[in-house]
């Protein structure tokens, strides 16, 4: 049985331990200490981090009475140095005490009931019973928890029976097991957990409500705790400063500069769109007054070197349009090629047979159906003899059929 030191003391960076076994697994090593500081991963919260006799610690986890700890190489001593990173351990014993202070928050203010919560790099979930909760009811909950954080109560934790615990206000019930912990913020919340806490309410700083998701038909409240939800403050600020300066405009009118400019963004566009269509109308307008005739039908072989590629779509849609005509258009977009090849409905042209066996001059790719086919290609050097195997299969085929 490993003898645990991080309940008796979440602030030791150093400790010492005897090496009782360690035993080689694929390209890792466990080792099992006499004691250690290492918490193990558990209830949400990640295995601590740190390192032995300067090995870097990969991970530790907890079986039956033994913390394992799994390492890079072995361990060749065995007098153990231990060195936990307290600023990893600190900032997860500020997201589960956080998360703690929101989960009773909700049950206290709704009745809503924590489902799982979910302590990640960079956001603490608290996932509820319910489908959905007002903004204002969120807010309700982060003014309470900061309120108990202003506070500043004690965070105890108490090792107790089953039949000990059952005597105890709860939040949700505990598994029945010979020794139980309990964890409990004096005056706010009483709950079953074998976590790491913070001594008192007030090192958690400050909790901020940062944003929501519906998951499996239950709503999951995204949070900012301690350190980084003053960073997340610092980061925002930061932006709506920039934005301010850019906008020439206080941060009171960045809102509604913002959505103005969307507005004038979105006419710009719907302008732009109906000239674009124009635009490709008068393009294929003047490409169709120069067709060449291959045997009764108008051919349009054409590059275009980093042209819009909705106008290209838009010029190759007006040529099919025009009737008994055959088109290949490539676009070259810096180094890209954009290619659509098809023809009208009455052209009759077997595109699955003439495209394919050229797609290797340009080491394109692509395909399609029917009578139109597009995809990109990255050969510049073959985009002719492409153009010309097009054009060649179209002159076989009308050949063909005139026969």
């Amino acid at each position: 049985m490993t003898e645990a030191l991080y309940y008796k003391n979440t602030r030791e960076e150093h400790f010492t331990a005897s090496l009782v076994e360690q035993r080689a697994r694929g390209k890792e090593w466990i080792a099992l200490l006499d004691r250690t500081a290492f918490y193990p991963e558990g209830g949400g919260q990640p295995a601590d981090r740190g390192s032995l006799n300067g090995i870097e610690v990969l991970d530790v986890r907890k079986e039956d009475n033994n913390i394992l700890h799994f390492l890079p190489k072995k361990i060749e001593s065995s007098k153990v140095q231990g060195k936990i990173d307290l600023a990893f351990r600190y900032d997860y014993m500020q997201q589960h005490t956080g998360q703690h202070l929101i989960s009773a928050a909700l049950y206290k203010k709704g009745n809503y009931k924590t489902v799982s919560s979910y302590l990640g790099r960079g956001y603490t979930a608290v996932e509820i019973d319910v489908a959905d909760i007002s903004e204002k009811q969120v807010l309700e909950v982060e003014e309470l928890c900061n309120l108990i954080i202003s506070r500043n109560l004690p965070v105890i934790s108490h090792w107790v029976s089953s039949e000990q615990a059952a005597r105890f206000p709860l939040r949700k019930p505990v598994p029945d097991k010979e020794r139980i912990r309990l964890v409990e913020i004096e005056d706010f919340d009483f709950v079953g957990c074998g976590g790491m806490h913070m001594d008192h309410t007030g090192e958690i700083q400050l909790i901020k409500a940062v944003g929501r998701e519906k998951i499996r038909g239950r709503l999951r409240l995204h949070w900012q705790i301690g350190k980084r939800a003053f960073n997340d403050y610092q980061n925002k600020h930061r932006t709506v400063t920039d934005l301010c300066k850019e906008l020439t405009c206080s941060s009171e009118e960045l809102l509604p500069g913002v959505i103005k400019i969307k507005e004038e963004l979105r006419s710009q566009k719907q302008s732009n769109a109906v000239l674009q269509d124009r635009l490709a109308r008068y393009i294929a307008d003047s490409m169709l007054a120069a067709a060449r005739d291959i045997s009764g039908l108008k051919a349009f072989l054409h590059l275009f070197n980093n042209e819009e590629p909705e106008l290209v779509k838009k010029i190759f849609d007006n040529l099919l349009e025009s009737g008994r005509t055959a088109a290949c258009l490539v676009n070259n977009c810096s180094g890209e090629l954009q290619w659509h090849a098809g023809s009208s409905e009455n052209a009759g042209l077997p595109l699955k047979e003439i495209i394919p066996p050229l797609l290797p001059l340009i080491e394109g790719r692509g395909g399609g159906k029917g009578n139109r086919w597009q995809g990109i290609g990255r050969d510049i050097s073959g985009v002719q003899d492409f153009l010309k195997g097009v054009e060649q299969g179209i002159l076989e085929n009308r050949i063909e059929s005139l026969k």
